[in-house]
């Protein structure tokens, strides 16, 4: 497989107006058994060498992982660079097991700026960009804006010699910040003491607040709605006058139970990386305080005094599931139910549970 990137590139110059030069700006590499993701960061750029973050714009294409396809790319890259530029960018990728040793080899023998990525530095930048979801062409575009920042330094032989002196200054540096912090916490002991008293009583006088202020939205929000609406709502397992008045006053019934969970943060995470995909647990995202009422919800159905949801509960821990997993795998349910509910005008008829 072989990769047309470069032939785009050649098109977009021949289309670009007169004084104006296309000029790649970093290429990022996601290194897998059998394939490479490649995404390269371009710019156009007037005479004069002057661009800007708006002109700037990425292209991608996938290669396989062997020395023909590693070589006609780099040779497709020699053909469109203008000579003597090779090294104003640079070409990141991330260690993978052994299967980025044969790039490696390759781009230091043509002379290309390869530079490994901390893994670290990687996955921080690639929250950063994408949060917690991840796919290959993602990595390669984190990768190439690691590589248009300059932030890693040097390319692949300067880092070999430089290795012992870094690794010395680190040693340096981290005596002399743990000395400092010795000292600071000397000299400022008693202080700190009594700034932390300071901060525990500003706390516990800012929850007081907040307490009291949720007890009067509570209060008036159960106002707000009709007596039918809030008789028909908590007839649903584990919902209470209070939850009934919140999540009619915040959800929108015309909404999927898609987007009720997304905006509760129940939704599964999916995180895709070569040929699998994996949903490790729940998003995180969303309101946390109705996702509170929610496991409360749960909780009630469940394990308080309405015990209707009890075998599911049983059944979910026997299967391994936490405690508090299964009261918010519950929690959804009721939510579900709830929003059916609302949205027919019917009360909640236990016979139709299926458990």
């Amino acid at each position: 497989m072989h990769t047309q990137i470069f032939k785009k590139l050649q098109e977009l110059q021949l289309k670009a107006d007169n004084g104006h030069i296309i000029t790649i700006k970093g290429i990022g590499i996601d290194v897998a058994k059998a394939k490479l993701d490649i995404t390269v960061i371009y710019s156009v750029a007037d005479s004069n060498g002057a661009d800007g973050s708006s002109n700037r714009d990425s292209l991608h294409t996938v290669i396989s992982n062997n020395k023909e396809s590693i070589n006609h790319f780099q040779n497709e890259l020699d053909q469109f660079l203008v000579p003597g530029s090779r090294n104003s960018f640079q070409i990141v990728f991330e260690p993978t097991s052994y299967y980025h040793k044969l790039l490696q080899q390759l781009l230091v023998s043509r002379g290309h700026n390869g530079v490994l990525c901390d893994t670290y530095k990687f996955k921080q930048y690639s929250r950063f960009l994408f949060g917690r979801n991840k796919n290959d062409r993602q990595d390669s575009h984190v990768l190439a804006r690691l590589a248009m920042s300059g932030e890693l330094g040097s390319g692949l032989g300067s880092e070999l010699s430089r290795s012992k002196g870094l690794e010395s200054q680190a040693k340096k540096l981290q005596l002399q910040t743990l000395k400092a912090r010795i000292d600071h916490l000397k000299a400022v002991q008693i202080t700190e003491i009594c700034d932390i008293k300071y901060l525990q009583d500003s706390l516990e006088s800012m929850q007081r607040q907040i307490s009291a202020m949720q007890e009067v939205i509570e209060k008036y929000s159960i106002q707000i709605h009709s007596e039918e609406i809030m008789n028909l709502a908590t007839t649903v397992p584990g919902i209470s006058p209070k939850i009934a008045s919140l999540l009619l006053s915040i959800m929108n019934p015309a909404l999927t139970i898609k987007q009720w969970l997304a905006y509760l943060g129940l939704d599964p995470l999916n995180q895709q990386s070569r040929t699998r995909s994996t949903s490790p647990g729940l998003s995180g995202k969303g309101n946390r305080y109705l996702k509170s009422l929610i496991y409360y919800a749960g909780f009630g159905a469940s394990v308080g005094k309405n015990k209707l949801f009890r075998p599911l509960y049983d059944k979910l821990k026997s299967r391994g599931r936490h405690h508090t997993e299964a009261l918010l795998i519950i929690g959804k349910k009721i939510l579900t139910i709830f929003r059916a509910v609302i949205r027919s005008g019917k009360p909640f008829d236990p016979a139709k549970l299926a458990i």
